[in-house]
C-alpha cells in the first residue's frame, strides 16, 4: 500500500487511527454497501450537526473508506466491479447524509416544504430525489471520478411553512423552487467545497435540464415538459445509466419510469442515427486529443 499509492500513504501518515482500524480492527477484510456506510455516517454525524461538522465528518469518513477500499483493491481482496460499486455507494451514502442534515438546517430557518392543495398548504407528499448520472449511475466510479447529479422535486405548487414572527405573521417562507435550489446548493457545497480536510467528491450538475442555464433543482412537471419538448439525443444517452442515489429513491424510480418513453424511443429516424454518429465522433476526437496531451 505504501509503495503503490502516495495518496493512500498520505492518509495513513495523517490519521493513525484509520491504520489501526484497517489492519488491527479488520476493516481491510470487510466489504460494505450503501446501507452500511449510511448507518456509519449517521453515527459519526449526529442529527444535530452544524454544516461545518457535516463537512468535517464527511471528509474524515471518506478518507477512512478510501483507505479501506483502496487497500482491498491493491492487495487483491476485491475485484474491480466490487471496488467501483463500493466507491459509488460511498458517494450515494455521503449524499444521503448530507441531504438529511442540510434539510434540517434549511427547515430550521424556513420551515418544512408544504404543497398547496385547493389553495391551502398541506403536509402532503413534498419530496426530492437525487439522480446519479454517468459513472455514479452505472455504479462504476473510480478513485478520481466527479459525481454527475440532477436534483428533482415533486412540484412548484407550494411554499415552506416559514417561521412565526412573534406578531401573528410568518417570516422566511420560500417558494418550493427557492427551497430546493438552496438544498441542491448546500448538498453540493457539503461534498464539493475544499476545506482543511480536502473534499469528498467533485460535484457536476451540468447534465440537468438546460445545463448551466437551468435551475439547480427542477420540479418533476417542469422536467417532463423539458424532455418532451426540447430533450436532445445526448440526454437520452446519458439517462440510460441514471439511477436514484439519494433523497426519496421511490420518487426517483417513478421519475425514471415516466421518462422511459423519452429515453427509449420506439422508432429511430435518420436524424437520430446522425445524432448518435455525431456523438461517437466527438468522443473519438476527445480521446485522440487526450492521448496527444499525454
Amino acid at each position: 500500500m505504501l509503495g503503490a499509492s502516495p495518496f493512500l500513504a498520505s492518509i495513513m501518515c495523517r490519521a493513525k487511527e484509520h491504520v489501526h482500524e484497517l489492519l488491527v480492527g479488520g476493516e481491510v477484510d470487510r466489504s460494505k454497501d450503501h446501507a452500511q456506510m449510511h448507518a456509519e455516517l449517521c453515527e459519526r454525524i449526529p442529527a444535530g450537526a452544524s454544516f461545518e461538522e457535516l463537512q468535517a465528518g464527511l471528509r474524515r469518513y471518506k478518507a477512512r473508506e478510501i483507505l479501506r477500499i483502496g487497500s482491498r483493491d491493491l492487495c487483491g481482496l476485491a475485484g474491480m466491479a466490487k471496488v467501483t460499486a463500493e466507491l459509488s455507494d460511498l458517494a450515494s451514502a455521503s449524499l444521503q447524509r448530507a441531504g438529511e442534515i442540510c434539510e434540517r438546517l434549511l427547515q430550521n430557518d424556513h420551515g418544512a416544504p408544504l404543497l398547496i392543495d385547493e389553495d391551502e398548504l398541506t403536509d402532503g407528499n413534498c419530496d426530492y430525489t437525487v439522480i446519479g448520472m454517468g459513472k455514479l449511475g452505472g455504479r462504476e466510479l473510480n478513485f478520481s471520478s466527479d459525481i454527475d447529479l440532477i436534483f428533482f422535486y415533486t412540484s412548484d405548487q407550494g411554499r415552506t411553512a416559514g417561521q412565526d414572527d412573534g406578531r401573528g405573521g410568518i417570516r422566511n417562507s420560500l417558494s418550493l423552487h427557492q427551497y430546493y435550489d438552496k438544498l441542491a446548493e448546500m448538498v453540493s457545497k457539503a461534498l464539493n467545497e475544499p476545506t482543511v480536510d480536502g473534499f469528498v467528491f467533485r460535484v457536476d450538475l451540468r447534465l440537468r435540464p438546460e445545463g448551466t442555464r437551468g435551475a439547480l433543482a427542477v420540479s418533476l412537471p417542469s422536467a417532463e415538459i423539458y424532455y418532451e419538448s426540447w430533450g436532445q439525443s445526448w440526454e437520452r444517452a446519458a439517462l440510460i445509466k441514471a439511477r436514484p442515489v439519494a433523497g426519496s429513491l421511490e420518487l426517483g424510480e417513478q421519475r425514471l419510469k415516466n421518462l422511459e418513453p423519452f429515453i427509449y424511443r420506439r422508432y429511430l429516424d435518420y436524424g437520430m442515427l446522425e445524432d448518435i454518429k455525431s456523438m461517437k465522433q466527438k468522443i473519438d476526437k476527445s480521446l485522440v486529443r487526450k492521448r496527444e496531451g499525454e
